[in-house]
């Protein structure tokens, strides 16, 4: 279990422990499976820390003696959505994920990036000084800004994309995703499953109907999606 958002110190621990206090992963995961949840360190969006922390996550779980580590799952929500993705996907996790699930997850972290700070109406990008939640932010810092900027500042986003890895990919993968998230775009799925497609890769893909208001939230509060979760576990796993 790969919980979304970012948090520092002992918050990372604290939203780590959190994760499996949840009412859905108490009720629908803890009788069935060793739900083991992952506290991940994080310099930026997809940076070097995160790909670490999950190959030493995936290593402390398959040293738990009540884990087959044949039938190991990555699931994540939003964030934590992506890092599931390239648990199953980036080389430098070792592969011994059998399948993994993305909600309301990112998988292009260039698109993502200019979905959150797009110019507001009348504005052309590039025209303006950027915003402070940009300036600031350790990934531009780190790969330069916009991400089409020139060929070494595409390829820096490339690496960080889970649609660069799709020809890694050996594990089934369910995508998960609300219609009207407010928060991460659907087009963040459907990008995927189109690339998927294209690759004849396996892939389940479930696309919730929701408004804007919670539309990133169905992790919590949908019916149909754990329905879908726990069909899919059960198959693969």
């Amino acid at each position: 279990m790969i919980h979304g958002g970012r948090r520092d110190g002992k918050g990372v621990l604290e939203r780590a422990d959190g994760f499996l206090r949840t009412g859905p992963v108490k009720e629908r995961l803890c009788p069935h499976y060793v739900v083991f949840s992952a506290a991940y360190h994080t310099d930026y969006f997809g940076g070097p820390q995160e790909m670490e922390s999950m190959a030493a996550a995936l290593k402390a779980m398959t040293a738990l003696p009540q884990v087959d580590p044949g039938r190991i799952a990555a699931l994540g929500v939003s964030h934590g959505g992506y890092l599931a993705l390239m648990c199953a996907v980036n080389p430098q996790i070792p592969k011994i994920i059998k399948t993994a699930v993305s909600i309301s997850g990112v998988t292009d972290v260039a698109a993502f990036l200019q979905h959150r700070h797009r110019p507001g109406l009348g504005g052309k990008a590039g025209t303006r000084p950027l915003p402070p939640s940009l300036a600031f932010s350790p990934v531009i810092r780190a790969l330069g800004w916009p991400p089409d900027k020139d060929a070494r500042t595409k390829e820096n986003y490339a690496r960080l994309s889970v649609l660069s890895y799709l020809g890694n990919l050996q594990a089934p993968l369910l995508v998960i995703h609300g219609a009207q998230d407010n928060l991460v775009p659907v087009s963040q799925a459907r990008s995927l499953r189109e690339a998927l497609a294209k690759q004849n890769k396996p892939c389940e893909y479930l696309e919730i109907p929701t408004g804007e208001i919670g539309g990133h939230f169905i992790f919590l509060s949908s019916k149909a999606m754990w329905e879908k979760i726990e069909a899919f576990l059960k198959k693969y796993l």
